[in-house]
């Protein structure tokens, strides 16, 4: 069930994510005047829900299940991947990455992509990851996730913008997407 054949998931659509969610990544951070002296930040938002194509090949049915879910926010299938396996995607992901000695930040930014404030080094790349997720679903380009679609009036409630941008800097949208 994992390959081009899939009945469970649209992998173009993870792929499309995936890559948007790289792309956003590397902008954020560019609008925020955070520069990466290497692919870093791209990466990260590439692999960021590698953790979901873990699960397809190695847990096929748990996976399948995950798929059928549903929920609010992503958080909500997060704890729905937890209460099958264990672990979500974002941590599995990271062990993966950690595991094949990939660059820590790139493994921070893959585990705390839902949770920026919680990384222990590397919160700012967490956080321009989470606020990718988030524009590019909002975009209307879900990946595979079947959570609700997030309202751009969100986005400076997310850890990530906090953490990006300030608190406080609750500019206008269109102002902001200009500046992208």
């Amino acid at each position: 069930a994992f390959g081009k054949q899939s009945k469970v998931v649209d992998w173009t659509e993870f792929w499309r994510h995936s890559i948007g969610s790289a792309i956003m990544t590397r902008e954020l951070l560019a609008a925020a005047d955070i520069q990466w002296e290497d692919e870093g930040d791209y990466i990260s938002g590439l692999v960021h829900n590698l953790g979901k194509i873990i699960m397809a090949v190695t847990f096929p049915e748990q996976f399948g299940k995950v798929c059928k879910a549903r929920g609010q926010r992503t958080e909500d299938i997060c704890e729905q991947e937890k209460s099958l396996l264990g672990w979500d995607h974002a941590k599995m992901g990271a062990f993966y990455l950690w595991n094949h000695h990939i660059a820590p930040e790139i493994v921070q930014a893959t585990q705390y992509h839902n949770n920026p404030n919680e990384a222990p080094e590397h919160a700012q790349l967490a956080g321009a990851v989470q606020l990718a997720d988030h524009l590019v679903r909002s975009a209307g380009i879900q990946g595979i996730e079947e959570a609700d679609q997030p309202r751009s009036s969100d986005w400076p409630k997310l850890a990530g913008w906090a953490i990006l941008f300030g608190e406080d800097e609750l500019i206008s949208e269109e102002d902001r997407l200009e500046e992208l």
